[in-house]
């Protein structure tokens, strides 16, 4: 099975998993996919994070490929630059263009995790193919990319828009139109070719025009910056949540947000979450996000620039003493403590655009892919000639000196991608299982997650884990229910509410800063998520985000 907000890409890991592809190969096929049918999200120019599950011995294991500062670029140099009263830097500045780490990932993953039965080029075929020939662009993407559209014009991204005619500018695609990218093909057909060299030696086309197009913008990155790019191979993190273990990659992603959230439902609500009404269970779940995102945006940064570790902020303890700053529902105390009583600390605040897919294959292995530009087409800045944007992952840095996520040479910012996996936790007896012989035995699979959307993935990841895991919704139903979101991912931000969303008039009542209900377009702003979940027999149920333009596919 594999879930993702384009059918387009879904064919492509489909096609993969036919021709003897793994869960592996399938996600990096759908990246690549992705990128030609949802660039306002993703692309070979942005980052990319996954957790793999190996059936094979019940593991999980993490992938971190998210790029680096240039190493010329310095706080103070730009401090000099944007003067000393700037904060962060600008979105679309130069200085916010990272080291894109997706092809690297992509290549990577298939030569670790991969089946080994493809090649990366017969893996990048299916979205090479779909570059060429064409697909419709769905209503949702179309809407994005028509956002964007100046912007990409004002940047000479031609190469990401429809010639126009009669010399007239180029413009964003329609929904229904017919999308081509004939340069996204040969830089997916160079890269299938000649690997990760192919991109990131300072020998290859791509890179020269990379380095020239920041440069030319007044950047500082180099060649050798390119050359330097490595993809990690972290531990991934997790915490016992219910009967799963729920699993996330580490800093510099914000998947820390997500586990440090649920230790805290999970002490606020005794361990019984589906127990609370509707209206204190939110009440509980906003304060612990808020709680969450006070440590994230403190603590969260290049795992060597960080002055606390994992361990300290995910134990219970510490999760204990955190619920115990949430005021009991029917108490009479009010949650402005929590909203007010927190010091904020200086971090950017900016909004995302990302995709997150799902691959489950025959032998039960799980890759949960996340993939992103950052901010729509990233910097909008399109190296000549290779059909993709760069990203501005850098816009993420602090520009505070002192603070763990101060903007360095060389140096990984925070990252809001973020991939989330569920097993079982202890083991199950067969008459639990709805008929599995001799059980499910502890590190089963349960679910393949992930909701998109800059600083709402962690509230995402909080929301559709206590659907599953605690409400026992089937993954569509988990996904389809109203959402929060504190869209400025800081703790004393206003939280927005879907339509339909249950008790919003008690919150408001209990000192929730509330902003209102988000309809039509708005919704954008909750995420689109997938799930495969894996019940107890080996079946694999699918959901894809209604906020979306994606659905789950099945082989």
């Amino acid at each position: 099975m594999v879930c993702s907000t384009q059918p387009h890409a879904n064919n492509c890991g489909l096609e993969v998993l036919r021709a003897g592809g793994n869960a592996v190969d399938a996600a990096v096929a759908m990246a690549a996919g992705l990128n030609v049918m949802e660039p306002t999200s993703t692309g070979i120019g942005g980052d990319a994070f996954a957790l793999f599950y190996r059936a094979s011995d019940r593991t999980v294991h993490a992938m971190n490929g998210s790029g680096r500062s240039p190493a010329a670029l310095t706080l103070d140099a730009v401090r000099k630059e944007l003067g000393a009263e700037a904060t962060e830097l600008p979105a679309l500045h130069a200085h916010s263009i990272t080291v894109p780490g997706a092809a690297a990932a992509w290549a990577d993953s298939v030569d670790r995790w991969g089946s080994g039965a493809l090649s990366l080029s017969q893996i990048l075929a299916p979205a090479v193919r779909l570059a060429r020939e064409g697909a419709p662009i769905g209503p949702i993407t179309a809407r994005m990319w028509g956002d964007a559209e100046a912007t990409l014009r004002g940047t000479g991204a031609s190469g990401l828009l429809v010639p126009g005619e009669d010399g007239a500018p180029g413009r964003a695609p329609r929904a229904g139109e017919v999308w081509r990218n004939e340069s996204l093909a040969a830089t997916m057909e160079a890269v299938g070719a000649g690997g990760k060299a192919a991109f990131y030696s300072s020998s290859s086309l791509i890179a020269r025009a990379v380095v020239e197009a920041v440069r030319s913008r007044g950047g500082v990155m180099t060649a050798e910056d390119l050359e330097a790019h490595e993809t990690d191979w972290p531990e991934p993190i997790s915490t016992a949540y219910g009967r799963s273990r729920v699993w996330e990659c580490p800093p510099n992603g914000q998947g820390l947000a997500a586990l440090v959230a649920l230790n805290i439902v999970e002490a606020a609500s005794g361990g019984d979450a589906a127990s609370l009404g509707p209206a204190e269970r939110a009440h509980v779940m906003l304060c612990a996000m808020r709680l969450a995102f006070a440590d994230a945006r403190r603590y969260i940064a290049d795992p060597a620039a960080m002055d606390v570790t994992t361990e300290a902020l995910l134990s219970k303890g510490y999760a204990a003493e955190r619920a115990a700053l949430i005021p009991a529902f029917g108490s009479g105390e009010d949650a402005a403590g929590v909203v007010a009583g927190e010091a904020r600390h200086g971090a950017p605040t900016s909004g995302s655009d990302t995709v997150s897919f799902q691959t489950v294959d025959a032998a039960g292995n799980a890759v949960a892919y996340i993939n992103s530009n950052y901010m729509g087409f990233g910097s909008h800045v399109e190296p000549a000639g290779t059909g993709f944007t760069l990203q501005n992952r850098g816009a993420n840095f602090s520009l505070e000196a002192g603070h763990p996520n101060a903007l360095g040479p060389g140096k990984r910012p925070y990252h809001t991608i973020i991939p989330c996996m569920g097993t079982l936790l202890a083991d199950e007896p067969a008459e639990a299982a709805a008929g599995a012989d001799g059980g499910v035995p502890a590190g089963s699979l349960l679910f393949s997650a992930s909701v998109m959307g800059g600083f709402m993935q962690p509230q995402g990841h909080l929301q559709v884990v206590v659907n599953l895991v605690d409400l026992g919704m089937e993954p569509q139903a988990a996904l389809d229910a109203p959402r929060f979101c504190i869209a400025s991912g800081e703790v004393g931000g206003a939280a927005s509410l879907e339509p339909g969303f249950e008790g919003a008039a008690e919150l408001e009542a209990r000192g929730h800063i509330l902003d209102g209900e988000r309809r039509g377009w708005g919704r954008s702003l909750f995420g689109r998520g997938q799930v495969i979940w894996r019940d107890p027999a080996g079946t694999l149920w699918g959901g894809s985000d209604p906020r979306g333009d994606g659905c789950a596919s099945g082989w």
